[in-house]
């Protein structure tokens, strides 16, 4: 599988760590991965440890511009589904995914970060 994993935060933190490790890991497991990143050391070291790593500039939510640029690139790429994290990358990288027919997935964290409450269900219902 082709997979394309967007992230738009501004530092290196705990989101960009587990979506570098969960990449390696589905690198390892034989799909091919392609980073849009706006830091440019993540990108460095997407590009160093997965094969693929592109900075990328996001603008505002929703921004014409880097929708089409994550449009062609999925087709270019021939992506056949696009993870993102939260706000920009959905706003941007998801619709353009949306837009090309591909899903989505968001992740919000590694499994078991968020326990099911009130607020938070859990998947089964």
């Amino acid at each position: 599988m082709r997979i394309a994993l967007i992230n738009a935060t501004h530092s290196w933190g705990g989101v960009k760590t587990w979506m570098l490790e969960f990449a390696e890991n589905l690198r390892q497991s034989g799909h091919s991965i392609f980073t849009y990143a706006r830091q440019e050391v993540f990108a460095a070291e997407c590009a160093k440890r997965l094969g693929h790593g592109v900075v990328t500039h996001f603008g505002a939510d929703g921004n014409p511009v880097t929708v089409r640029r994550f449009m062609q690139e999925f087709r270019r790429n021939a992506i056949d589904i696009v993870l993102t994290n939260i706000k920009k990358d959905l706003t941007t990288g998801g619709i353009a995914a949306r837009l090309c027919g591909l899903p989505v997935t968001q992740f919000i964290g590694l499994p078991g970060d968020m326990r099911p409450t009130f607020v938070i269900l859990p998947p089964s219902l």
